[in-house]
């Protein structure tokens, strides 16, 4: 009986791993997640209500800076682009970035942020400075 248990829990783990599966668990990796598509920002403020997102009267993105996209490029760096609506100066730049403790932060041009949250379509990052009394987030979409 005991053979067969185990038996059984080896057979069940075995089919239950994937290969995207990682800390969070069922998804893909989070290198995989930055690099696959870019991302187009659409919110950037500080999270004065404490909610989590960055509402409407809370982002302080600018309207030239709605449209930017973000290309992750591996093996860590990127590129930002303007798209249509160019901000003066443009900002059509290149930065580098890493992936830190266990793929839970990233530091982009040598800014540390935690990352909230990243899945297929959304990516939510908050700044990693203790200093700050409230917290400022990122938001990204696909």
């Amino acid at each position: 009986m005991k053979r067969n248990f185990i038996s059984i829990a080896a057979i069940t783990f075995l089919f239950a791993c994937n290969k995207y599966d990682n800390i969070v668990g069922g998804a893909k990796p989070v290198h995989e997640l930055l690099t696959e598509k870019p991302w187009q920002i659409v919110g950037a403020g500080f999270d004065d209500n404490d909610n989590g997102i960055v509402d409407v009267v809370e982002n302080q993105l600018t309207d030239c800076q709605k449209d930017n996209t973000y290309h992750f490029h591996q093996p860590g760096n990127g590129s930002i682009f303007d798209n249509v609506v160019d901000c003066t100066p443009s900002e059509n730049l290149n930065f580098e970035w890493k992936l830190l403790n266990g793929d839970k932060e990233i530091e982009i041009n040598l800014q540390k942020y935690f990352i909230v949250r990243i899945t297929e379509h959304e990516l939510l990052l908050r700044t990693n400075t203790p200093q700050l009394a409230e917290v400022f987030l990122l938001s990204y979409m696909r």
